[in-house]
């Protein structure tokens, strides 16, 4: 006999899943909720693992917000260390190793895993990929025997446990295969501060190279990388050249997956299977294909905040709200040294290469008034099109205030804000927290001058 109530089945316990089903849970006891994860942690931050290498966070227990015993006291049962093998779409069941799990609602949040170049030596002992609490600890314990390691990638992973690793001592040249660093988030021309602030702490930044092999010893383990015929000895390697979308699950069911690898959806995150979408399936987080704002292009969008947003969704469509999903601006914030950098929309590259013309202007001012003593520099980019609406803005500060100035941008983006109007929007002022004119409203202002 069916159950009378709902069985919600997620896949998952990531920064989709897990909030997926405390929402629901929120609304309502009426429903039963099982949460499915290979891991044996959950509930954790991984953007918060590099500065537990750093030090600044004490250890990878406080990066733990529940634990499994926390969910199951609200009625959440999650199976940590399962393997979720097969999806049959037809019965509506999941073959699990720890048996066959019925559903009525299915939620695939199956995330992302770390991209892997092809080359010698990249399966070598002390060849390591931050992605779990795992595999930090795993970083963590390697250190002690570390005096040299090579971050492979100048993304925001790449440079945060680059720049911690050089806080406790440890020597790291940056390989990027770009030609500048934080090549999908900055221009050129803002990616040279990031690229000069890494050389005054003590980088070798290497840019418009690959590595091409990684040398071992007779052990097996890590002793050097080969980067444009140049043997670079350390021993561990930081692999950070991006993720793909988990998606074999899904395609091995016969769900469509789209031109960039993640799962195809409507816009309130059905999975699609032939010419139909599933009222009861839904996909959500890293695996998910979501639209680009400005371009309207496919693509991923693995963010802790574009994963959240996407499980709203999924919880109201749920829960029977009609929620769906608008494009994305991808707003993000990293730190590298003592740097604040973020971005939010289209670099110049991204507009140019979807054949749309941008103007651009660069200007700085300081956090505080000029006369007070504890004081940054923050530097924003604004990128408008022919329309001068804005479609893009970079922010890098030596400081503090780059989020909430990026958060700005994201509201002015998604409002279809022209740059004129943003130079009359209304800020705030004292003191020790801004300057008169913030200095966003500077850079807005600055698309009217003429010399």
């Amino acid at each position: 006999m069916p159950s009378e109530r709902e069985r919600i089945v997620i896949i998952g316990a990531g920064a989709s899943g897990l909030p997926i089903a405390s929402q629901i849970r929120k609304e309502t006891k009426e429903k039963d909720i099982t949460v499915i994860t290979t891991g044996t942690h959950i509930a954790y931050s991984p953007c918060a693992l590099p500065f537990v290498l750093h030090g600044v966070i004490p250890d990878f227990e406080s990066c733990i917000m529940k634990t499994p015993a926390d969910y199951e006291a609200v009625g959440i049962t999650v199976l940590t260390q399962t393997t979720v093998e097969s999806i049959d779409l037809e019965t509506e069941k999941l073959e699990t190793t720890a048996g066959v799990i019925p559903y009525d609602t299915l939620v695939i949040a199956t995330g992302s895993y770390p991209f892997m170049p092809p080359i010698p030596g990249v399966d070598a002992e002390g060849v390591c990929v931050l992605k779990t609490m795992e595999a930090a600890q795993q970083i963590a314990e390697g250190l002690e025997s570390v005096m040299n390691a090579v971050s492979v990638g100048a993304g925001v992973i790449g440079l945060e446990v680059g720049s911690a690793l050089m806080a406790r001592g440890v020597n790291v040249p940056v390989v990027e295969l770009l030609p500048y660093v934080l090549p999908l988030i900055l221009d050129p021309d803002m990616a040279q501060l990031v690229h000069n602030h890494l050389l005054d702490i003590g980088a070798r930044v290497i840019c418009g190279a690959a590595v091409s092999e990684v040398l071992t010893d007779e052990a097996g383990k890590v002793r050097g990388v080969v980067v444009a015929d140049e043997e670079i000895p350390c021993q561990m390697v930081l692999m950070s050249t991006g993720v793909r979308p988990s998606t074999k699950l899904a395609k091995d069911a016969g769900i469509e997956t789209g031109s960039s690898g993640g799962i195809v959806t409507d816009s309130s995150l059905h999975v699609k299977v032939g010419r139909e979408y599933l009222p009861n399936v839904y996909a959500s987080g890293d695996c998910v294909e979501v639209i680009k704002d400005f371009t309207y292009q496919r693509t991923i969008s693995p963010l802790g905040t574009s994963a959240y947003r996407l499980a709203r969704v999924v919880a109201d469509n749920i829960m029977g709200r009609n929620s769906y999903l608008l494009p994305f601006t991808s707003p993000n914030v990293c730190v590298v040294g003592q740097l604040q950098v973020g971005s939010v929309g289209l670099t110049t590259h991204t507009a140019k290469s979807s054949g749309i013309q941008t103007t651009s202007r660069v200007g700085s001012g300081p956090s505080a008034a000029r006369y007070y003593p504890k004081r940054h520099v923050i530097t924003s980019k604004l990128i408008v099109d022919n329309s001068r609406r804005i479609v893009g803005g970079q922010i890098i500060s030596d400081g503090s205030g780059v989020k909430c100035r990026i958060d700005t941008l994201s509201v002015a983006m998604a409002s279809k804000m022209r740059v004129d109007d943003f130079a009359h929007v209304e800020t705030c002022y004292a003191p020790p927290v801004s300057a008169l004119v913030d200095p966003l409203t500077l850079t807005a202002q600055s698309f009217f001058d003429v010399c």
